[in-house]
């Protein structure tokens, strides 16, 4: 019996520009950066832990999924970080936190596809990439 086994790239795979604070108000990071965000929190208590408090959150996706690949968005994203690149190292020094996270099904054999360029161009921004993967059976 022979036996061979393929890699896949992660599943329903999204990429995403978070910018996260303590104090973060998510309607000053829409009007520093002129853009509109996919989801946003403002700081507060934490409805998932009682007792604890959640920092404020503003996120934008880099497209609907499905639509385009994993590689795709990160590099999508890359432009808009170039683009807002001083926006958003005004947040950095106030204390946000500005980053990139991928997420995805990766299953037992998945493989990540991201260039190297597109790393370099958002460290570049001061601009860290998260992954996030996923290997729950769907």
């Amino acid at each position: 019996m022979e036996y061979a086994q393929s890699e896949y790239p992660w599943t329903a795979a999204t990429a995403t520009l978070e910018v996260r604070g303590e104090s973060l108000d998510p309607d000053v990071v829409t009007t520093r950066l002129g853009l509109t965000p996919d989801g946003k929190e403002a700081p507060g208590p934490d409805p998932r832990d009682h007792g604890g408090d959640s920092a404020g959150l503003w996120l934008l996706d880099a497209s609907p999924w499905p639509g385009k690949s994993l590689a795709e968005q990160l590099e999508a994203l890359s432009e808009v970080v170039e683009a807002h690149a001083d926006g958003l190292r005004e947040l950095r020094e106030s204390g946000c936190e500005v980053r990139v996270v991928a997420f995805g099904f990766v299953g037992s054999v998945a493989h990540l596809e991201v260039s190297t360029e597109c790393v370099r161009r958002l460290g570049a921004q001061g601009v860290s990439l998260h992954l996030a993967p996923s290997s729950n059976s769907r």
